[in-house]
């Protein structure tokens, strides 16, 4: 891209030249405006997400994002037994809205440390979303694997209370929200879980005197 942007420069200067007295014809300007447009549809085509080995990310995302993606998915590539770096990965990706290459991380995660509660509750939120936020079969599969190994795992726990939330199941949310806080989970915005549970709470008491 800076290359590109450097000969357009170039191009510019020297057309400006050739003209009397810093009059530059349009023709001159669309040339310019169409190599930088060419430069910077090349630029984005360069991002594209292909599959899982390769460092290149869907054009709709964040520049700052598809950077750290790219640089999460060398350290995975690096440090192929490390859970926690597939997890990074895999964070990023939800985050970026590739559900479905997140889910097939934590998969790949799972297959290495099948007793770590926490990767079956985050794939689970990434098939969700991935499903368009729909506990389905394999959601419900993967929050049940979370909680069999930790009943109260964080993410799975969250996951269904705000699932239930979004359905208008306040009680459900409430009690769901308040097992994360009891559980003493690391990692986890407390203030955030208790201003949702303050939020369901409200919620059903309005739902009650109707």
């Amino acid at each position: 891209m800076a290359a590109a942007s450097v000969f357009t420069a170039a191009v510019f200067i020297y057309c400006f030249k050739k003209q009397n007295a810093g009059r530059i014809s349009f023709s001159i300007l669309l040339l310019t405006g169409v190599i930088l447009i060419a430069a910077s549809a090349l630029y984005a085509g360069l991002g594209r997400f292909s599959d899982w080995q390769d460092a290149k990310v869907e054009t709709h995302i964040d520049p700052r994002l598809a950077a750290k993606i790219t640089e999460a998915r060398r350290e995975v590539l690096r440090f192929p037994d490390s859970a926690d770096k597939k997890i990074e990965l895999g964070r990023l990706l939800l985050q970026g809205g590739r559900f479905s290459d997140s889910a097939q991380v934590f998969e790949q995660a799972i297959a290495q440390y099948p007793q770590r509660a926490d990767l079956y509750g985050l794939k689970a939120r990434a098939l969700y979303y991935a499903n368009g936020r729909k506990i389905t079969d394999d959601v419900r599969e993967s929050i049940d694997a979370a909680r069999a190994l930790k009943p109260a795992e964080a993410e799975s726990t969250m996951l269904v209370a705000e699932d239930a939330y979004r359905r208008g199941e306040y009680r459900v949310a409430v009690e769901e929200w308040q097992k994360v806080l009891k559980s003493g989970s690391a990692g986890i915005n407390r203030e955030a879980v208790a201003n949702a549970v303050r939020s369901a709470q409200t919620k059903l008491q309005k739902s009650e005197q109707q």
